[in-house]
């Protein structure tokens, strides 16, 4: 498989886990039977004694675990790549929303909305960026009192550069693994997701 279509996949199956960590971070007590937020990692889950799970709940758990883990490692190793840019995470998820914005750049509000945050830390996040030299702003057009955010040559080369080291650790990670695996994997991810977006987390009496 060529090293960029092994990227992409990897970065799909990153994304997805990415987007899996909010609606995963909660546990099932199955003998219980109820459902709890708990945000701290176990251990132990009880077998039948041939290392399997012993129901269906219990197997629920080793996959809400197996897809934080897998998340925090993939934060992990692109830390690392931010910060050989001088980027941090949350920088790097910035000018990712900025060049969302196009040629015409993307508004405050904009960015706050696409990282889920308050208007106020986006315009925090942009300043900081700014005075680093990777965005700049401009009277928006249709609002003389706001702020366009736009990339600038420096920002957009980093950004460029940062996307294709994203894609060359990706095909790195999932080297030697079968294409099968791998669709079977964003497969079961995908899934997942849908299934934890329709389902609220309530306690089950």
């Amino acid at each position: 498989m060529p090293a960029l279509r092994e990227g992409v996949e990897g970065r799909l199956v990153g994304n997805l886990l990415i987007e899996l960590l909010p609606l995963g971070n909660a546990r099932y007590c199955g003998h219980a039977n109820i459902s709890y937020v708990n945000y701290q990692h176990v251990n132990y889950y009880p077998t039948d004694g041939r290392g399997l799970m012993a129901d269906r709940s219990e197997l629920a758990l080793q996959l809400t675990d197996a897809v934080i883990a897998a998340q925090q490692a993939i934060e992990r190793a692109g830390n690392r790549a931010y910060k050989s840019f001088g980027l941090s995470q949350r920088a790097h998820a910035v000018m990712a929303a900025v060049d969302l914005g196009g040629p015409d750049g993307a508004r405050p509000s904009d960015i706050a909305s696409e990282l889920g945050v308050s208007r106020a830390a986006a315009t925090t996040f942009i300043q900081r960026l700014e005075a680093k030299g990777f965005v700049e702003t401009t009277t928006d057009p249709d609002d003389d009192r706001g702020v366009r955010v736009t990339l600038t040559r420096h920002g957009l080369e980093v950004l460029l550069r940062v996307g294709q080291l994203e894609r060359r650790l990706a095909a790195r990670t999932i080297e030697g693994m079968p294409a099968s695996a791998m669709a079977r994997a964003i497969h079961v991810l995908q899934e997942l997701k849908q299934r934890l977006q329709q389902k609220s987390l309530e306690v089950v009496r």
